[in-house]
């Protein structure tokens, strides 16, 4: 901590104690001592609150002390740590909505086979009330119309894939 001296006099710290003000200036042993009997910082004049700078400070005071490459190799772990747990997040949301997209296109597909089946159930219905129009001569011709209308229909239904 090479930059740190008295904010008044300019005395480094070596044997005297150093004092953090609230105002964010630093002073030694002896300014604060004159400060205190004025009741006012000697920098910019606000009432006077001191702190000691040493090892038991409150750990928000002890920032202003630390090194600033241990303050950002602290704050780019934490930083890394909250984009872990915010891209996790993102993943379970988005299994969670692929879950749920599966189980809808799931229940269409069956809606849609169930409605295919039941068209093809109408549309047989009216080919044999169409035959029965037209008065079938026999049983074997009506099983040669039927089969011919499904391998159109199936040849449809592939045409549209």
């Amino acid at each position: 901590m090479d930059w740190v001296h008295c904010n008044y006099c300019g005395t480094k710290p070596t044997q005297i104690k150093m004092f953090l003000t609230f105002c964010g200036h630093v002073f030694c042993q002896n300014c604060v001592a004159k400060a205190k009997s004025r009741q006012n910082c000697h920098v910019c004049q606000k009432p006077l609150k001191t702190a000691e700078i040493n090892k038991n400070m409150s750990p928000e005071c002890m920032d202003f002390f630390k090194d600033v490459r241990q303050i950002a190799t602290e704050a780019v772990a934490e930083l890394k740590h909250v984009v872990k747990f915010q891209q996790a997040q993102r993943e379970f949301f988005w299994k969670v909505k692929y879950s749920q997209a599966k189980r809808e296109t799931e229940m269409f597909n069956e809606a849609r086979n169930k409605h295919q089946k039941a068209l093809q159930e109408v549309e047989y219905v009216i080919f044999f009330c169409f035959l029965s129009t037209r008065n079938v001569r026999s049983a074997g011709h009506a099983t040669r119309a039927k089969n011919s209308w499904q391998r159109a229909k199936i040849c449809e239904a592939q045409s549209q894939r």
